[in-house]
């Protein structure tokens, strides 16, 4: 199974907006304890 994360910012429909960003990841299941243990290194850092 993949986990997605997607995040957006901006509003579309604002005609006063200039950009809206829609942003994200996948990643296998067995991939996230890697994935947070690095990022706890860039963290701690």
């Amino acid at each position: 199974m993949y986990l997605l994360y997607a995040d957006d910012s901006g509003v579309a429909s604002d005609p006063n907006v200039n950009y809206s960003v829609l942003a994200g990841f996948a990643t296998f299941e067995n991939q996230t304890f890697w994935i947070l243990n690095l990022m706890m290194i860039l963290i701690t850092k």
